[in-house]
């Protein structure tokens, strides 16, 4: 999710042929890091995105670390890591956050790979179910709680759809009051340009028919 004052979430990929999207956090004075940068610079939070499909490959590991530092990126939002249960890494450059089933599946799971510059700014991190985890960042004005999702494929059963909606719904509302909440990930979702998503899409979607995941993406952003 994005605000106007807040965040700038470009549609196009970083990386050609995967799906890890940046965005940033403007060191406006509206959001600023914790940490005192030299002659009291402003420092814009790099956030992105990415369904990884597996890091259940020996390598993908440090290859999505290496992806990170290319881009100069803060955090990185993970979907499908497939790893089993929750947990954290810490590595020299990085920490490693997850969240999976609780038994060996080799499906789903949601995480976070965060640079080490901000390894003394995580205040928390909650491995929420193996489609959402939440983690949160102590920041100068207000913290922010940053939410990794991946929702339910189109053919999903509406059940499914509709729990994941609930828990994001209750796992949105029991995050503190005055942070900044953002929301990134796989909403396995085409949201279109009709007239009734004006509101929460805009002009600027890449589709011109909503999926009904769009549908219910677009019901929970404007709730």
């Amino acid at each position: 999710m994005t605000g106007p004052d807040a965040t700038n979430i470009p549609g196009g990929k970083t990386v050609p042929y995967s799906d890890l999207q940046e965005g940033t956090v403007l060191g406006d004075g509206i959001v600023r890091c914790a940490g005192r940068a030299k002659k009291a610079a402003k420092k814009d939070l790099k956030l992105a995105t990415w369904n990884v499909q597996t890091m259940l490959r020996p390598g993908k590991m440090m290859e999505i670390a290496e992806e990170m530092t290319k881009f100069d990126l803060d955090i990185v939002a993970l979907q499908e890591i497939r790893w089993q249960s929750q947990g954290r890494i810490e590595k020299q450059n990085f920490t490693m956050y997850y969240s999976g089933p609780e038994t060996r599946t080799g499906l789903f799971g949601t995480g976070f790979i965060i640079n080490k510059k901000l390894k003394k700014h995580i205040l928390a991190f909650d491995p929420v179910s193996d489609g959402i985890c939440k983690l949160r960042i102590k920041c100068r004005l207000r913290n922010i709680t940053i939410i990794s999702v991946h929702a339910p494929t189109e053919e999903k059963s509406n059940d499914d759809k509709e729990e994941f909606y609930d828990i994001l719904k209750k796992t949105v509302e029991k995050s503190p009051k005055y942070d900044m909440k953002l929301i990134l990930g796989d909403f396995n979702a085409k949201v279109g340009q009709e007239t009734f998503m004006a509101d929460v899409a805009g002009k600027f979607s890449l589709h011109e028919e909503t999926s009904d995941n769009g549908r219910m993406l677009g019901q929970f952003a404007a709730s």
